[in-house]
């Protein structure tokens, strides 16, 4: 999709607003009412319908689909912290020292499908959001036009403003944001089992198809491998 700006993107909001021309053209678009942001650089699976709909059904201006994560990497993402309602009341973007120990938090209440949630103290935005329109391209356009990055800018200032909601993902994510990430992903596929299994009859991936020379192998003992 062309954008009319020219240069890179500043932030993950900039990049959103470069685009916006799409959401503004009110007669083709009269319908929408909400929108969903993903990241192109996590690996996981979820039904939007059901983060959606928690959205609506919570009246929310805007939902950011979080997932509970380890101390050793807590601060490689922005955490938050919400109360009761799921009403996000504390954000703060890649803590280190005190503010990081500020946003632990008792995971205990989440429905973890694997490991112990006290091996999961912190609670991360994913990057996956949903914004009610209208409320989109006010924070873009006019209240936050000169802040160019969601996690680290708007959102913190958004959710003093805004009825601002989480919603908890507890299955398989991973962030391959990184070289060192996405190696570290691709090889827990090699796993027996993986934690993240590819083929799902019912949530096929789709691609283009790649016409490469076929893989040989000759004389070899292969284990714990994708070719």
């Amino acid at each position: 999709m062309p954008g009319e700006a020219a240069g890179w993107f500043q932030g993950t909001a900039d990049a959103v607003r470069k685009f916006i021309w799409v959401l503004e053209d009110y007669y083709k678009h009269k319908a929408i009412e909400h929108i969903l942001i993903l990241s192109g650089d996590q690996l996981y699976r979820m039904d939007y319908m059901e983060l959606v709909q928690k959205h609506v059904d919570d009246n929310a201006d805007i939902t950011l689909s979080c997932a509970p994560v380890g101390e050793s990497r807590a601060s490689d993402y922005g955490l938050v912290k919400f109360d009761s309602s799921g009403r996000v009341i504390q954000f703060s973007e890649k803590p280190k020292g005190a503010a990081l120990e500020e946003m632990k938090v008792d995971t205990s209440f989440l429905n973890f499908a694997i490991d112990s949630p006290a091996e999961y103290p912190y609670i991360a935005s994913m990057g996956v959001y949903v914004f009610k329109r209208d409320v989109l391209l006010d924070l873009l356009k006019s209240r936050y036009a000169e802040l160019h990055d969601f996690g680290s800018e708007i959102l913190p200032k958004a959710l003093h403003e805004h009825n601002v909601q989480a919603y908890v993902f507890t299955d398989y994510w991973e962030d391959i944001g990184t070289i060192r990430s996405f190696f570290d992903a691709n090889m827990a596929l090699c796993e027996q089992p993986p934690k993240f299994e590819f083929y799902d009859p019912k949530t096929p991936f789709f691609t283009s198809p790649r016409y490469l020379p076929p893989t040989k192998s000759d004389k070899c003992r292969i284990k714990d491998a994708i070719i």
